[in-house]
């Protein structure tokens, strides 16, 4: 059996980690961490340590908080350290996930490190397979806790629990026994205290063999992901920071949510979707990203956080951004271009205000008696959802006067007692 410092240094070998790189260890004071620290710190040049108190556990807090503390006194490693406290009516192991990880990036910016080591473990992996098992997880969930993910490596996942509890022994490490743990009060509790340690005494060289039952489904989703891939391209282009997806009914809706899902979406909303694909200009959205259905396509698209934009114009001012508009003072016109708004100027009252449009807004289109949407606008012009968000208003005084590219509004047009002509050239990118 290869020693945990062989298989703490294959790590960082297999996948092409600089021994000199500069290391945040996550490290709470329990036997996982402090065993994780102690090795990097005698295998790694530059390492700091991240601790955060949660003052969940009364003394234990403290005295855990005190052994990481002293340990980085000792070897002279930057401390860096979090006191939280957690609302117990939340889910405590969730918030405090979102606490931990949220701090060690805070960290990593800050002080320019590069990344972010977890003391995650083989047996950790385990459990990790069994809980999603339980719940009816797909393959992303059999898959256990991933190595690496993006600035986050677990050097750790090849090495067993008994293997961390002999080196901290061997070592002599000061660690916190966390009195929770012994609990089985949470479903990983009681698989680690009940479940586990039953199959282990059964089943020869268990945790070792449900780590290769992991890595064989690693290499499965590889291969599917490869072949979803080869079936979704046929069909997908990209647009932007998007995509635009040409409906094609030959696709299975279980290939679209593994291809949907990695863009956030869940089963439910996916199953839906591909199912009621009739139902033009509906959206569904992710935490990050929208999938609307227009007429010949689907769009896919992160969500647009960008602020409302508002700029005044000036008379006779041009402007580059946002967007590109050239103003004048001219003669009536003698033809005419989408692009380019005449207006009566006596009409005007400056500055005008240039904006994206907005729900609701409403304008009163050349040419007709009454008002009209501009949703209903861009629809009847058959604007695509993710275009509609390109698309701009200039306003006097409060009223749109142009919906720019599209339509003028009749109210403020050139007519033949015009005096002067004011002209607002949208010049394209």
């Amino acid at each position: 059996m290869d020693s945990i410092e062989n298989k703490y240094l294959a790590f960082f070998k297999r996948n092409d980690i600089s021994l000199d790189a500069k290391f945040l260890i996550g490290v709470s004071g329990g036997v996982d961490s402090m065993v994780c620290l102690d090795l990097a710190r005698k295998n790694t040049k530059n390492i700091s340590v991240a601790h955060i108190n949660y003052k969940l556990r009364g003394k234990e807090s403290e005295r855990d908080e005190q052994i990481t503390k002293e340990y980085c006194l000792k070897w002279d490693i930057p401390f860096y350290l979090q006191v939280s406290r957690i609302d117990k009516s939340k889910n405590i192991q969730l918030e405090a996930r979102n606490i931990r990880y949220t701090f060690y990036e805070e960290m990593l910016k800050e002080n320019g490190l590069d990344f972010i080591i977890t003391a995650h473990h083989l047996n950790d992996n385990v459990e990790t397979f069994f809980l999603n098992a339980s719940r009816g997880s797909g393959i992303n969930g059999l898959t256990g806790i991933p190595s690496i993910r993006k600035q986050i490596i677990r050097p750790l996942a090849k090495v067993s629990k008994n293997q961390i509890t002999d080196y901290s022994t061997k070592n002599q490490l000061k660690f916190g026994e966390d009195s929770s743990n012994k609990t089985s009060d949470y479903n990983r509790n009681f698989l680690r205290n009940k479940v586990l340690p039953l199959l282990n005494d059964q089943f020869p060289n268990f945790f070792n063999k449900i780590d290769d039952t992991i890595l064989n489904l690693k290499r499965d989703k590889t291969l599917l992901n490869e072949l979803i891939n080869k079936e979704i391209n046929k069909v997908i282009h990209k647009k932007g920071n998007g995509y635009l997806i040409n409906k094609n009914n030959t696709i299975s809706t279980h290939t679209w949510f593994h291809f949907l899902k990695e863009f956030g979406f869940n089963y439910k909303q996916i199953i839906n979707w591909v199912e009621n694909d009739r139902q033009s200009g509906k959206t569904i959205f992710s935490e990050h990203y929208e999938l609307s259905n227009d007429r010949t396509h689907w769009t896919l698209f992160p969500i647009d956080e960008e602020k409302h934009i508002e700029v005044k114009l000036k008379l006779n001012e041009s402007i580059i951004n946002p967007i590109n508009l050239t103003c004048e003072i001219t003669s009536l016109p003698s033809s005419f271009d989408k692009n380019i708004g005449y207006f009566d100027i006596e009409q005007l009252q400056f500055p005008l205000t240039v904006s994206k449009w907005k729900k609701g807004d409403k304008i009163h289109p050349l040419g007709m008696k009454g008002i009209k949407k501009i949703s209903d606008i861009l629809i009847d012009k058959k604007v695509s959802s993710h275009e509609k968000k390109d698309v701009w208003v200039i306003k006097s005084n409060d009223i749109i006067i142009w919906l720019v590219g599209f339509v003028v509004n009749e109210n403020y047009k050139v007519t033949d007692k015009t005096n002067r002509c004011y002209k607002i050239k949208f010049n394209l990118r």
